[in-house]
């Protein structure tokens, strides 16, 4: 096993030249640095979020000066945990020390949060986006000691990262780590909390589908639960419905690399609708799936049948990034179907299928997202009525065992 590299710089805290100064003098320049952030009017650029993250690495650092504040975070750590919300830890600390040094920074956060939200167009799907991510070493204590834990600013773009991943410790100090082997130590990101994100992004995304008529509202039963909850439109059922239910699923490949953690990976379903004149499409979720070379046994309903004119639709798998504009994600999925839809066959409508997963696979790397969500793989005509056991997918990424099942009426 490769050794892990820690290189700390005395480094200017923003700039990218060596600096000679001492430890001492590196840390009180990077304090200054840090606290002068909290003045400057926030910004948040989904094209550069890297930048983003930085800046909050660097007010955390800053406000970790304080004991009571450094106490405070490492009480709210648990062992194991890996994501921190951070307006509840906020909003907690101020009401214990309301002093004005809190309360600047605890406002910057939430006006970051809120341009976060504006600009991934889920202010009306979610309350708080921004968070800190714990990622723990693969052996050792899982005990949280802030003195040995590396604040890292995680690099934008997608699939492997190549370069040398910035990281801090306690002091201010600057190390470059070796991108393809975790530290031995607890490695702390500030940034988003991806599964919110993620719970939010695909709410606002299956809203404007089911407005523009391309989600049946029975869809609301398996888009956000691994076990099936019955809303309005089940309650008014007199009849069973068929479904296709995902018993297992294993990924060999997640795209992720460890500074990013655990993957947050979900499922676009797509066939024909019953009038077979337009599409039928619902992204559902899939919180429990973090890690490749895992096995996970969901009990989750992906398909609901009678949302479909023919026996047979289409899953892929995608895995969530930070940079998504969800509403530039709905208006390319409305583009892409709208095309595909005006070459359907007249004479052999069920060929489609193909065509709408492979329209919805092309039009991802252009312009979907900035910090581009990764294609896992696809289940290509999935069919009514049929048990797939340990049937892989198309590219070889993930196998799944899928078997009919029947939705009773309450």
């Amino acid at each position: 096993m490769r050794t892990p590299f820690f290189v700390p710089l005395a480094l200017a805290t923003l700039g990218l030249g060596l600096s000679a100064q001492t430890p001492g003098q590196e840390s009180r320049a990077f304090h200054a640095e840090a606290a002068s952030r909290l003045q400057e009017a926030p910004q948040v650029d989904l094209r550069q979020l890297s930048g983003l993250r930085r800046h909050l690495t660097l007010c955390m650092l800053d406000r970790l000066k304080d004991p009571e504040f450094r106490a405070f975070l490492g009480s709210r750590i648990k062992p194991g945990q890996t994501m921190l919300p951070m307006e509840g830890f906020l909003k907690d600390y101020l009401e214990l020390w309301p002093g004005k040094a809190n309360a600047t920074f605890t406002h910057h956060f939430q006006e970051l949060d809120r341009q976060l939200r504006l600009r991934k167009g889920l202010e009306k799907h979610s309350t708080a986006l921004l968070g800190l991510t714990i990622i723990w070493p693969k052996s050792g204590s899982m005990a949280l000691d802030l003195e040995k834990a590396l604040f890292v600013v995680k690099p934008d773009g997608r699939g492997k990262v190549q370069a040398p991943i910035e990281a801090y410790d306690l002091r201010g100090g600057r190390h470059w780590l070796d991108p393809q082997v975790q530290p031995e130590v607890p490695v702390l990101l500030m940034g988003l909390d991806g599964r919110e994100d993620v719970r939010a992004g695909l709410a606002c995304v299956n809203e404007g589908l089911r407005k523009a008529g391309i989600q049946n509202s029975d869809a609301s039963l398996i888009r956000t639960s691994t076990t099936p909850t019955l809303g309005v439109a089940a309650q008014t059922l007199t009849a069973p419905i068929l479904c296709t239910k995902l018993n297992y699923v294993r990924l060999s490949d997640d795209q992720e690399p460890w500074i990013k953690g655990a993957a947050e990976i979900y499922a676009m379903v797509s066939g024909i609708d019953p009038t077979v004149t337009k599409p039928e499409i619902t992204i559902v979720d899939m919180p429990y799936l973090d890690y490749d070379n895992t096995d996970y046994y969901p009990n989750q309903i992906l398909l609901f049948w009678n949302s479909y004119g023919f026996a047979a639709a289409n899953i892929q798998f995608m895995e969530h990034d930070d940079g998504a504009d969800y509403q530039k994600l709905l208006n390319e999925i409305l583009t892409a179907v709208s095309i595909a839809m005006k070459v359907v066959p007249a004479t052999a409508p069920y060929s489609f299928l193909v065509d709408l997963a492979n329209a919805i696979i092309k039009a991802m790397p252009q312009s979907w997202y900035i910090d581009e969500d990764d294609y896992v793989d696809t289940l290509y005509t999935i069919e009514k009525g049929q048990s797939y056991t340990n049937y892989p997918c198309a590219g070889g990424k993930a196998r799944v065992n899928l078997a009919p099942y029947t939705l009773q009426p309450n």
